[in-house]
């Protein structure tokens, strides 16, 4: 019992990292840019963000939700992100014990985290994240049910009624 609350508290730790990414992922992948360089910036004054400024929930509690050049507001997106992805791994950790079910399924929730955030913005799911999220699920679908054949036929499925959706629509 002890050693699946260490894990839940190591995977919402972990999520709130990753949920720090995924800010950066869903504010540049719509627009092409890099989500690798430059690093962190604030949207309004552009000046860079220094690393103890960017502690995932911790530092917009510190500095209050604003930016501490320009002092105006940060959205609060940045923190709500960031506890989603945290929240989302602390229960895929409690209701999953599988290493090689896990990941696939804590991959996937962050990019459909990612990708519910951007449709919001932008009324777009990019296929920078859809393409490779239908390769981790055939990937994982090696090794846990439905099976690689399930997986196929859903994926075409899925494929098929949204094209179907774009054509009509």
């Amino acid at each position: 019992m002890e050693t699946r609350v260490l894990a839940q508290g190591l995977a919402f730790l972990l999520g709130l990292m990753l949920g720090s990414f995924l800010n950066v992922v869903i504010a540049r992948l719509p627009r092409g840019e890099s989500i690798v360089r430059p690093p962190s910036r604030c949207p309004r004054c552009k000046e860079r963000i220094r690393p103890w400024d960017n502690v995932p929930v911790l530092s917009y509690v510190l500095l209050r939700g604003r930016c501490r050049h320009c002092r105006k507001a940060i959205s609060w997106r940045y923190p709500i992100v960031e506890l989603s992805a945290g929240l989302l791994l602390w229960i895929l950790v409690g209701r999953v014990a599988d290493p090689w079910v896990l990941l696939p399924q804590g991959a996937f929730l962050l990019a459909l985290l990612a990708v519910a955030w951007i449709d919001l913005d932008t009324r777009t799911i990019p296929d920078a994240v859809t393409i490779p999220g239908v390769g981790v699920g055939l990937a994982a679908s090696l090794f846990a049910p439905p099976g690689l054949a399930g997986a196929l036929l859903g994926a075409l499925s899925g494929g098929v009624s949204l094209w179907l959706v774009g054509a009509l629509y």
